[in-house]
């Protein structure tokens, strides 16, 4: 019995000695310089030489859908939200459909169009970008205001988000990453006045 207590004893000493020697990770945000886009999300690296070191030892960035973290081939990525939300009603660009200023009392858009929009905008200093697809999947006829200046325009609903990734490789520290994942929640075909 005094033989399991003291080589219980001496792990737990050994392992908390272990524990104490981990480095601690200090981290400033604006040294992540160095961007790449992967499955259109960007991943904010240090350095491209971080970058590398990542794909060297088989750790790309991977797909960001879940935000959780997982484990592939002795990789570990850990993820830890920054922040996170959605932007409502963000204008992304006129419609095509409607070139010029004009006083029209409706709009008639015929069902199967469709159009890429790309939206942009910034939250707490980081930029978040991406693009979607709007179709009108029927014929609409969107009133309007005669006596004012009108075109048709996209809006949409983005949730967003600012993750820090922490890269392990076997339980060791690697390296850390930032990304801005966002997409389309609700898409919105209105009429812009001037």
């Amino acid at each position: 019995m005094k033989i399991k207590m003291r080589i219980t004893m001496i792990l737990f000493c050994a392992l908390t000695a272990l524990y104490n020697l981990m480095p601690v990770h200090a981290f400033s945000e604006d040294e992540y310089t160095y961007k790449v886009a992967v499955n259109g999300v960007d991943h904010f690296f240090k350095s491209k030489s971080d970058y590398d070191d990542l794909i060297q030892i088989g750790a790309l960035p991977h797909d960001t859908e879940a935000l959780k973290e997982s484990t592939r081939n002795g990789i570990t990525y850990q993820y830890t939200t920054i922040f996170s939300g959605t932007k409502y009603y963000v204008f992304d660009g006129y419609c095509p459909l409607t070139p010029y200023w004009t006083k029209a009392s409706s709009y008639n858009v015929s069902g199967g169009l469709s159009w890429n929009v790309s939206y942009g905008f910034q939250v707490n200093s980081t930029q978040f970008s991406g693009s979607y697809t709007h179709t009108n999947s029927v014929t609409v006829n969107i009133q309007a205001n005669s006596e004012k200046y009108s075109k048709l325009g996209f809006y949409a609903d983005i949730w967003y988000s600012k993750q820090k990734v922490d890269v392990y490789e076997y339980g060791v520290y690697q390296t850390s990453y930032y990304i801005t994942p966002s997409y389309d929640v609700n898409k919105y075909l209105e009429v812009v006045y001037q």
